[in-house]
């Protein structure tokens, strides 16, 4: 065997596994920019949280009557709600979720409604909720018949020149929502969770108290025949009469926009465990339990006191002289023989 057959090869496996170490442990994490940094503190959970945002996008396809309402309803959420002008290819919530879920996430909305329009379901409306960044529940509504507000201002010019600006809800103003029809309150229908979906939508910011002056419009959604109608109204307030006695304004009701008919369609709705986590609340907004205090009915607080047992020997009474023990006198033995013997008799 000659010299370079009898070396044996150098081992050189080792000392590249020790170089990527060193390496790996040289490799610094890139701590966020200060906007990003700002960006992440504000979609992180919060005891409180921030009014939800709500997004509105449009699909491959959508027709003039399913983008007019999605545009009015777009203008009744502000100033917590985001319009997408660009047409969104393949977004179809209930088939494929994905891209939905990103850009739901991507814009911090917990609130999403999505127009589409084909010839199987024509004139068709998505409207639905997101919970810890995937879809919690969401419900298609068709859209048979709507009113927005450049058609009916079209129309009120056409009536009256003079007439003026349709009246409008106005930035940060509170509705009055209203739901009529016994459909509502069915606990094994799809009008139960479509009611909550539609008040997220509508409510806006959650405040403790309304100032009167800020209430401007009334919205009412109607079930009835199988189906779900919506009308806004302004709502107008006049000085009260003199003879009425109070302060209180006289309210008028004038027809508004948006306006719709709605059919629904599909539905997803969330699981009762799933709801069950999305409407959990930190126990710092749980309120306190007081002991011994309740409330009524009515709204009155009741409370309850505990004391000690009493010693009804020491308690005071009338003083009557004939009750007095020590001043009670015997009777003598000659006169309880006496009264023995007229009871016998």
């Amino acid at each position: 065997m000659t010299k370079k057959q009898r070396k044996q090869p150098k081992a050189a496996a080792p000392r590249k596994a020790a170089k990527i170490s060193e390496k790996a442990k040289a490799v610094k994490v890139k701590q966020p920019s200060a906007r990003a940094a700002r960006a992440m503190k504000k979609q992180a959970p919060k005891v409180v949280e921030n009014t939800k945002q709500a997004i509105f996008l449009r699909g491959t396809k959508t027709s003039e009557r399913v983008g007019g309402l999605l545009k009015d309803l777009a203008s009744l959420r502000k100033p917590f709600g985001k319009l997408m002008q660009r047409k969104n290819p393949n977004m179809h919530p209930f088939e494929d979720d994905t891209s939905l879920e990103f850009l739901s996430q991507k814009n911090d909305c917990s609130l999403f409604a999505v127009a589409n329009h084909s010839k199987k379901r024509p004139h068709n409306l998505t409207l639905g909720r997101c919970f810890d960044g995937h879809i919690l529940d969401m419900a298609e509504l068709g859209v048979e018949a709507c009113d927005t507000l450049a058609s009916l201002q079209l129309r009120v010019n056409a009536a009256n020149p003079l007439a003026g600006a349709v009246d409008a809800k106005r930035l940060g103003a509170k509705p009055c929502v209203v739901f009529l029809g016994e459909a509502w309150d069915q606990p094994a229908s799809d009008y139960k969770p479509l009611r909550s979906l539609l008040l997220d939508f509508v409510r806006g910011q959650e405040v403790a108290a309304i100032n009167l002056a800020s209430l401007d419009h009334v919205i009412a959604f109607t079930a009835a025949n199988g189906k779900v109608m919506m009308r806004t109204y302004a709502l107008k307030l006049r000085k009260p009469d003199p003879g009425a006695g109070s302060n209180v304004p006289r309210t008028r009701l004038v027809l508004s926009a948006p306006a719709a008919d709605f059919r629904l369609r599909r539905t997803r709705w969330a699981s009762s465990d799933l709801m069950k986590r999305a409407l959990k609340q930190p126990r710092e907004l749980k309120p306190t339990k007081k002991k011994n205090v309740s409330t009524t009915a009515l709204g009155d607080t009741v409370g309850q006191i505990h004391m000690e047992r009493q010693d009804y020997s020491k308690l005071q009474t009338r003083k009557v002289k004939a009750l007095h023990a020590h001043k009670a006198l015997p009777m003598a033995p000659e006169e309880e023989e006496e009264e023995g013997d007229e009871e016998s008799t």
